[in-house]
């Protein structure tokens, strides 16, 4: 965890995670006004561990329901936009081969 002063006098507090399902690393900020206490750094870690936790229970694949066959389409979406067109083509086949098969 970092901090940067404000112009405005306020002091952002800013913190990297891990996203689970892209992979990329994001930061959190949250901006709070001092005052002048040690207790500020803790009070902003809680505000920031808790907005982590909350951004990243929001994605969990475990707790939205979604099928099978919705995540093997957004799993060919990204195929699509990561690999050449002609391996993305071949995992968009087997996968509809692998839905047939599975129902």
């Amino acid at each position: 965890m970092w901090s940067q002063k404000l112009k405005s006098g306020n002091v952002c507090y800013y913190e990297r995670y891990k996203d689970p399902l892209t992979g990329k690393t994001k930061t959190a900020t949250i901006t709070i006004k001092p005052t002048g206490r040690k207790s500020d750094v803790k009070v902003a870690e809680d505000a920031l561990r808790e907005k982590i936790q909350k951004i990243m229970s929001a994605g969990d694949p475990v707790t939205n329901s979604i099928t099978f066959a919705d995540l093997c389409e957004k799993y060919v979406e990204y195929q699509h936009k990561e690999l050449k067109l002609q391996s993305a083509e071949a995992t968009r086949r087997r996968v509809a081969t692998l839905i047939r098969l599975i129902g």
